[in-house]
């Protein structure tokens, strides 16, 4: 009987967490990029062998799936907050309000516990830097897990070229009105 047992556990799969941060791009060209984008999400991920994570920060992906998730926040370069969302509160811009739109979801999913997602319309210098999105989570034990990521924003200056370029797209849009 106990042979039977461990045949049926060694059949069993876990699934986890894991913290996904992607950006639309990675690089913004000033007075070129019309907007950019950021999405912070709690994925489930394919089945794992790897122990369970208990009451831990900083990590990036649990052996199986948290129950649900309590917040998402993301940081620019020294920690300034720049948007954030609980189970509470719906998910808002902290810092450049006039260019920044936010909007994310706690509603658990077959293949995600939350995400939250920014958009800078014509963003500039300002929105360079290291990001890093944090997502706390409860897991099946009641255990507060932290998971935690980051990417880089960079800006350029467009070349002569690419102003150009856009220069003469744009005087042949206007024509054709």
């Amino acid at each position: 009987m106990s042979t039977n047992f461990k045949k049926l556990v060694s059949f069993t799969k876990f699934l986890g967490s894991i913290i996904v941060l992607d950006a639309s791009s990675d690089v913004i060209q000033t007075e070129l990029t019309r907007s950019t984008t950021l999405r912070c999400s709690l994925d489930d991920t394919t089945p794992s062998l790897t122990a369970p994570v208990v009451g831990r920060r900083d990590v990036t992906q649990t052996a199986t799936n948290v129950q649900y998730v309590t917040s998402i926040i993301l940081t620019r370069n020294t920690g300034e907050t720049v948007a954030k969302m609980t189970e509470h509160d719906p998910a808002k811009a902290l810092v450049d309000q006039a260019s920044l739109q936010v909007s994310g979801d706690l509603t658990v999913t077959s293949e995600r516990r939350g995400y939250m997602e920014l958009t800078w319309q014509y963003p500039t210098q300002r929105q360079a830097g290291d990001y890093k999105c944090e997502v706390n989570a409860i897991d099946d034990n009641g255990h507060i897990v932290t998971f935690s990521t980051s990417l880089k924003v960079n800006v350029t200056t467009p070349s002569e070229d690419n102003l150009l370029i856009k220069d003469i797209s744009v005087n042949s849009r206007l024509r054709k009105i």
